[in-house]
Parts: C-alpha cells; sequence; structure tokens
C-alpha cells in the first residue's frame, strides 16, 4: 500500500529538506554575492524575501518531524486512532 499516511508524511519531510537545502544555497548567494564586509542586512526587500523563504523551510522541516513523531506516538499509544481522520491536519500543521 503505497498511498498511505506514512508514506505521505515521509515524503513530505524529504521535501522538506530538499527545499531547507534550496533555501540554503539561495540565502548564500544572496548574502554573499559580493565581498565587501556589508553582507546585506536584511535592509533590501531581496535580502527580506530570501531570509522569510528559509526561515519558512528552516521551520516547516522541524514541523514536518514533529508530525513525524506525532504520528509515530499515535501508532503506538493510541491504536484505536484513525488515520484518515488527521491527514489533513498534518497537512496543514506540516506546512503552515
Amino acid at each position: 500500500k503505497l498511498h498511505c499516511t506514512r508514506n505521505f508524511i515521509h515524503m513530505n519531510l524529504f521535501v522538506s529538506f530538499i527545499l531547507r537545502a534550496i533555501s540554503v544555497f539561495i540565502k548564500d548567494g544572496v548574502l554573499y554575492a559580493k565581498e565587501d564586509s556589508e553582507h546585506c542586512f536584511i535592509r533590501t526587500l531581496e535580502c527580506r524575501a530570501v531570509m522569510i523563504f528559509f526561515h519558512y523551510c528552516v521551520l516547516s522541516n522541524y514541523f514536518w518531524l514533529f508530525i513525524e513523531g506525532l504520528y509515530l506516538f499515535t501508532l503506538l499509544v493510541e491504536t484505536f486512532f484513525p488515520e484518515k481522520r488527521y491527514f489533513y491536519w498534518y497537512i496543514i500543521i506540516g506546512w503552515g
């Protein structure tokens, strides 16, 4: 059974890892584009947008790790917990 909640959570967790890595490369490219000592002090719109995207990716990564732990908790402790009932809550919490 490939289309289950467990695989869906893993897929989104790995997508959040990939987005986090991409956001680090984008952040470093924007912040350290110039050789001077002023590395884009969050005053321009470009810097703000990049830092917001970076922090969103980091936060969603931590939330998908939380969802993974929450799902494992429900499997181990509450055996009568229906998976489909909280499927959409996992999406909302994971991606913000």
